[in-house]
């Protein structure tokens, strides 16, 4: 772990890891900030504390996905037009955390199995992650004010 890593418990199947380090990755750190996640202050002290007496971490899942394509998108065509369909909410997700994904993979006979989390039956395994709208319209918004100020200057 690096300085100022997070000492929250590391979810562990097979070998594979998850674990929590310093936000370093620039992607994420746009896409964290428009959707207004705040590691620090009162916000993060209640994110602690939940996570302290619920014995785990408050996960977020962040659609970084969302955010370079529509930066690329904005980048490439800035006067583009995007017509958006998915699924605001899925049944049957086990993951906790906010926008949490439905881990799921078919069986040998059709038989679907839901898994408890990300890191189960990898590489055959499909993960599907809800669309929460209001906070694409955001990520849309500064993708585009982003890629205009690159125009600009």
């Amino acid at each position: 772990r690096g300085a100022g890593a997070s000492h929250l418990p590391a979810v562990y199947t097979d070998d594979l890891v998850q674990t929590t380090e310093p936000l370093t990755d620039p992607l994420l750190a746009r896409t964290a900030a428009v959707m207004d996640l705040r590691p620090g202050g009162l916000w993060g002290a209640v994110e602690r504390a939940l996570g302290i007496v619920m014995g785990r971490p408050a996960a977020v899942f962040v659609p970084t996905g969302s955010m370079a394509l529509l930066e690329a998108l904005h980048a490439a065509r800035p006067r583009h037009r995007l017509v958006a369909a998915d699924f605001d909410a899925l049944p049957g997700v086990r993951m906790p955390g906010t926008n949490a994904p439905l881990v799921a993979s078919q069986e040998p006979g059709g038989r679907t199995t839901d898994h408890d989390s990300y890191l189960e039956n990898p590489g055959r395994a499909d993960i599907f992650f809800p669309t929460n709208f209001d906070k694409l319209v955001r990520i849309n918004v500064a993708a585009a004010a982003a890629a205009a100020a690159l125009r600009a200057g």
